[in-house]
């Protein structure tokens, strides 16, 4: 009876023995799982700021827009190649999401959700029934994702006149593949104008 128990008790111990190879091979395949889930995590976090901030940047173009239509709606006249902003901030126009720079209370300048300048300029080129909103300093992926909204678009009712990326007037209708080859040639730091009526 004895030597019936010590076969089975080696044969248990021999079946819980750990193989060593494996639980390297283990050890390393789980380290990969992770090492791509903690990779897929952050991708998406990514993905998710720079769509948040691209669809931020555009609400807050049209809320500009409606702030110079609502502030000038009665003369639709904007000046000649002047600064709207410290009038907009006047009236208490402009969007709050935008980062307003002052001194000691007097309007300076206006950013971006991205860190660049705004400026809003009333009668570009002359033209002082039109006026222009401008971003500065914007990478080259949202500079595409910013001019691609108007891609495929015409003057209409939007009161949009035209689209400018860095120096190259994109007229309308524009393609995608025109707005994203502008875009290009910024070098991570593009200006993008937008005409408006």
């Amino acid at each position: 009876m004895a030597s019936t128990t010590m076969t089975v008790t080696g044969v248990v111990k021999r079946a819980f023995r750990p193989r060593r190879g494996m639980v390297l091979l283990d050890n390393l395949f789980g380290i990969a799982l992770v090492a791509v889930g903690v990779g897929l995590i952050v991708g998406m976090g990514l993905y998710a700021r720079s769509a948040y901030q691209e669809q931020r940047a555009g609400l807050l173009l049209s809320q500009l827009v409606q702030a110079v239509t609502a502030t000038y709606q009665s003369t639709r006249n904007y000046g000649s190649s002047t600064d709207l902003l410290p009038t907009l901030d006047g009236f208490g126009r402009l969007p709050e999401d935008f980062v307003l720079r002052r001194n000691n209370g007097t309007f300076q300048r206006m950013e971006h959700p991205f860190g660049g300048r705004v400026r809003v300029i009333g009668g570009p080129g002359g033209t002082s029934n039109q006026f222009r909103i401008r971003f500065e300093s914007i990478d080259d992926d949202i500079c595409a994702a910013l001019a691609e909204k108007n891609a495929g678009k015409s003057r209409g009712r939007t009161g949009l006149v035209g689209v400018t990326v860095n120096s190259t007037a994109l007229s309308l209708p524009y393609t995608v593949a025109q707005a994203e080859s502008a875009c290009s040639a910024g070098n991570g730091a593009n200006n993008i104008d937008w005409n408006y009526f």
